[in-house]
């Protein structure tokens, strides 16, 4: 037999745990924020967007809310053409223009088939686009120094 006291107990309980799970899943998320700000603050800017399309629609199949994305997409896009790389990051200005035009590519792609949607089409454009935002990250994140 289930108490008032039993229920309680276990209201209490799940109370006192809920901010913990909240704050993990914040700092989880912080330390992704964290790892594409290195070096290009547009990059950390754009991730709630990328975030959103791989690991919110893509893993539902979400086409209607992939599509939705598209004008953030396209912004982020044109947006990059006018970033410039710190100067610890210059001798990587080869890569970044490269990896960007190859972004761009994959941005009229992905409208070909968010318009009108085309499912897999859309999936596949969703995946590449996402990691070749992950490349961007790459070029941009200073090496660690583990060979100091």
């Amino acid at each position: 037999m289930i108490t008032r006291t039993r229920i309680a107990l276990v209201a209490l309980i799940v109370m006192s745990l809920a901010p913990l799970s909240l704050l993990s899943a914040q700092e989880t998320k912080t330390e992704c924020a964290e790892e594409s700000a290195a070096g290009v603050p547009l990059l950390s800017a754009f991730h709630p967007t990328i975030y959103k399309l791989w690991h919110v629609a893509w893993p539902a199949k979400n086409t209607a809310m992939l599509a939705s994305l598209l004008p953030d997409i396209q912004q982020f896009s044109d947006s990059l053409v006018q970033v410039q790389l710190p100067k610890d990051l210059r001798d990587r200005q080869t890569d970044w223009r490269e990896g960007v035009a190859t972004f761009q590519k994959l941005v009229t792609e992905y409208k070909a088939a968010a318009e009108p949607v085309d499912t897999k089409k859309l999936l596949d454009a969703a995946k590449k686009l996402h990691a070749q935002y992950e490349r961007l990250v790459q070029i941009t994140t200073p090496e660690s120094g583990e060979d100091d």
